[in-house]
């Protein structure tokens, strides 16, 4: 049982519990006070596709994430894992690798996300470099390609659970609001929806992890910025590992600036143009005091209706 939220029809959220229902809705109620998230709902309803929101018991607010699978998916990959170790005398790290390939459903859903004929990346991890504390994640392309077909999205999200952290730490760190979560998962959703992900490395900044974190990140400080907040994030890694609910790197005050954040970041925002085009020039026409995407569509020659 679901309930469509009536600011965007392709917004679902479990309906099993209306307290959950309602503070959820909160939440997407007060982004929609900004014309950040506006543009958002407007572009997350054009494609034939929805984002669900939905949690799990025992999960907590590091789980937050929008993936292209829901737990049907999982238990069906979990079950067929378990039956390939068993039958081949594979590892349980082999056998799911192998399930993985073997499920059509799966695979399309994973191809459907990236643009047609991007290549699929996988993550690869160097220990090596963790133990010297340095960035360790890297993505790198497959032989499979993606079909730009789009897929349906399962966000994984409870306010409550980012509630009740702020209330036992007494403070929001930077990228911790509820609202705030939501969005930036929501932006995922979209790209996901939409069937135009990349997932390549972003060299400027190793990190931000990838370009889809890139996206989101940007458009979630626009979305700070809208609601008055000057303190921005910088990249997906929290400010301390000991302490994560502290908040998320914060970004420097030179970069607040959104002249300077293009030109810092001027090859991952031209590529996210030419990647999604209308959405970016929806975006430059925020009257969010961080705006790197009016001063990029500006330098692109791009016209768009300014604030």
């Amino acid at each position: 049982m679901v309930y469509t939220y009536p600011k965007c029809k392709n917004i679902v959220v479990d309906d099993n519990s209306k307290p959950y229902r309602d503070e959820v809705v909160r939440y997407l109620d007060l982004i929609a006070t900004t014309d950040v998230g506006r543009t958002l709902y407007d572009f997350i309803s054009k494609p034939s596709k929805t984002v669900r929101i939905t949690w799990k018991l025992g999960t907590d607010w590091m789980e937050t994430a929008a993936n292209p699978y829901s737990d049907v998916d999982i238990r069906r990959l979990s079950q067929s894992s378990e039956r390939i170790a068993r039958e081949r005398s594979l590892s349980d790290d082999d056998a799911f690798d192998i399930a993985l390939k073997e499920d059509a459903i799966f695979q399309a859903k994973l191809k459907g996300v990236y643009v047609k004929d991007h290549p699929v990346m996988k993550q690869l991890r160097f220990s090596v470099l963790e133990m010297f504390g340095l960035h360790s994640t890297f993505r790198l392309p497959t032989l499979d390609k993606g079909t730009g077909e789009g897929a349906d999205v399962q966000l994984n999200y409870h306010p409550a659970a980012w509630r009740e952290m702020i209330k036992t730490t007494g403070r929001i760190g930077i990228g911790h609001g509820p609202g705030e979560a939501l969005f930036h998962e929501l932006v995922h959703g979209l790209r996901m929806m939409a069937g135009v992900m990349l997932y390549e490395n972003v060299p400027e900044r190793w990190n931000m992890d990838d370009f889809e974190e890139f996206c989101s990140i940007l458009a979630a400080n626009m979305y700070r910025s809208a609601r008055g907040l000057t303190r921005l994030r910088l990249d997906h890694r929290v400010a301390s590992d000991k302490a994560p609910w502290r908040g998320d790197t914060e970004l420097p005050a030179s970069l607040r600036d959104s002249k300077r954040y293009f030109e810092k970041f001027k090859p991952e925002i031209v590529k996210w143009f030419a990647n999604q085009r209308d959405f970016c020039v929806a975006l430059a026409g925020s009257c969010a005091p961080f705006n790197p995407m009016a001063v990029a569509a500006k330098d692109l020659g791009i016209a768009f209706t300014p604030c």
